[in-house]
């Protein structure tokens, strides 16, 4: 294999996911609340993966402009409202609707918990290519040509609601 044709790797995300149980071990020893943890993750996550980008662009042709830096960042900020919301309510149906206490063992827990998210964010993200509603919502999230970190997590407010809820 010639050093043309070879594997680029980009070492802030294989950085990045190497430090992830270390951030989660620091947070749980800190007893951080959850939200503050995995919102401190995503922005640091988002300012060095855009920090290298802009340092060493996989390709200069996709580095974002002001103008689109801008509508991205709009974007960003009504996801933000519209996935804090919808997090909210579905916080609020669970605590209704689950049982005051459970018995399982903890580690059963999070595993079910994790396995029922992923399933359902996974099947709702294969149905929104499928149904023609959930398609024209979903769209906005495939329209970049040029991907890039202000754009990666492009995506319809009622997307970000949806996947929230699922």
């Amino acid at each position: 294999m010639t050093r043309s044709s070879s594997i680029r790797w980009h070492w802030p995300h294989l950085v990045l996911l190497a430090l992830w149980p270390a951030w989660t071990a620091l947070a749980i020893s800190l007893a951080w609340p959850a939200a503050a943890a995995l919102s401190g993750w995503l922005v640091g996550s988002v300012a060095v993966l855009a920090i290298s980008e802009r340092h060493r662009p996989h390709r200069r042709d996709w580095s974002p402009t002001r103008a689109h830096l801008r509508r991205d960042a709009t974007v960003w900020s009504m996801n933000l409202i519209a996935d804090s919301a919808a997090g909210a309510l579905a916080a609020s149906l669970l605590i209704v609707w689950s049982p005051a206490t459970l018995t399982w063992p903890l580690w059963i827990q999070v595993a079910l918990g994790i396995l029922i998210a992923e399933f359902g964010s996974y099947w709702l993200h294969r149905w929104s290519h499928a149904d023609t509603w959930l398609w024209r919502v979903h769209l906005l999230h495939h329209r970049p040509e040029q991907l890039n970190t202000a754009n990666a997590l492009t995506a319809h407010p009622l997307n970000a609601i949806y996947n929230q809820l699922a």
